[in-house]
């Protein structure tokens, strides 16, 4: 990766999600409704060209869809598919920071620190709905363990903490 996140994101994108042609070419990207951290303007620009890129198990809002939560605390930017949980960024009036840390919250539970900053966890999502939204599936339960390490012994590990698996121990939580 290099340490540039947001060109691998970028370049993630736009090599797997085909473009769509009748997807609208905006002459200016529309502005969002609040100030956005670079890594979410840096996923909504291919995003533009490449709606599914979105998410199709999980969504990310569109750049102009960003509401608050109850309390205005917090810039909600996902949403699991049936409302269960969604991941948001501390909001504040100073603007956004760099690298902002990602909070899951589950209904009504306190949020939860993602374990990668928005750059990591927007790989891992892209990452995740690619696999999850993808035209074709896999099963391993009927496959020898030959058969499992074939299609994937040509690729190298993703250098990023794993996706939806909370840290044991100590979980950091947003102080009420």
């Amino acid at each position: 990766m290099n340490g540039d996140r947001a060109a691998v994101l970028e370049r993630f994108i736009t090599g797997w999600y085909p473009a769509v042609s009748d997807a609208p070419t905006p002459a200016q990207p529309p502005s969002p409704a609040l100030d956005l951290p670079d890594g979410l303007r840096h996923f909504h620009r291919p995003a533009r060209q490449r709606p599914r890129s979105l998410g199709v198990q999980n969504h990310i809002l569109p750049a102009s869809e960003r509401p608050t939560d109850p309390n205005g605390e917090m810039l909600v930017f996902g949403e699991e598919n049936q409302g269960g949980f969604s991941w948001s960024l501390l909001w504040t009036l100073d603007g956004p920071e760099a690298d902002p840390t990602v909070w899951l919250r589950e209904y009504d539970e306190p949020p939860i620190a993602e374990q990668e900053p928005l750059s990591g966890f927007l790989l891992q999502f892209s990452l995740y709905e690619a696999a999850m939204g993808a035209d074709y599936l896999a099963f391993r339960n009927r496959l020898t363990a030959q058969q499992v390490e074939r299609p994937t012994e040509g690729l190298r590990p993703v250098p990023l903490r794993p996706f939806w698996q909370p840290p044991t121990g100590a979980t950091k939580i947003l102080p009420e």
